[in-house]
């Protein structure tokens, strides 16, 4: 008979029962195992261990089944997963175009306004230059005029003081040419008069 190596020689069962598992337990029922003696050994054959062979192959391939369908979950997962990932970068890929746009417009729109305001700064600058330029000009031309007015009037008094003059030194000349005339005859009147 069959011996193990503890010394003891396996327990025998009758067709049809089944031996039981190294932990004390039983094997199930797909796993039915017969032993012969021959010679002193025993012997297992195929087809006592394709029922087991047929349940690992069967839950083998079932968990094949599941690791494919897994990996086809995960493949659509990822595939969907890539998509909104597309969409969030193409939005925010449009986001900073739109703000870039954005952000040049007011740039143009505030150097035009500068622009715009310096020049009417400078065309303001250039009118009152203009305006001041013009009034003294005029202010000058004013003084020109007050001079030549102010020299006028110095050359009028002075025909007019020349003038005078003439009129006094006429004057004077007539007084005493009357007064000359006047006092022979003062002298004849007072004189007494001799009979003739």
């Amino acid at each position: 008979p069959f011996q193990s190596r503890r010394g003891r020689a396996p327990r025998t069962e009758a067709p049809g029962e089944r031996p039981p598992a190294a932990g004390g337990s039983k094997m199930s029922s797909n796993l039915p195992t017969q032993m012969e003696s021959r010679g002193g050994g025993a012997v297992v054959t195929a087809h006592m261990l394709s029922p087991m062979f047929k349940d690992f192959q069967a839950t083998l391939k079932q968990l094949t089944v599941d690791a494919e369908e897994i990996r086809r979950t995960i493949s659509r997962n990822d595939e969907g997963l890539r998509e909104v990932i597309e969409e969030i970068e193409k939005d925010i890929d449009d986001e900073c175009f739109d703000r870039k746009d954005a952000f040049d417009q007011i740039r143009l729109e505030f150097e035009a306004f500068a622009h715009r305001k310096t020049e009417k700064v400078v065309e303001e600058l250039e009118e009152f230059r203009k305006e001041q330029l013009v009034k003294d000009t005029s202010r000058a031309r004013q003084i020109d005029d007050l001079g030549r007015d102010v020299n006028l009037l110095k050359s009028q008094l002075t025909l007019i003081g020349a003038s005078w003059g003439k009129v006094v030194a006429k004057i004077a000349d007539t007084s005493s040419s009357s007064i000359m005339t006047a006092a022979p005859m003062e002298d004849r009147e007072s004189r007494p008069s001799r009979p003739p």
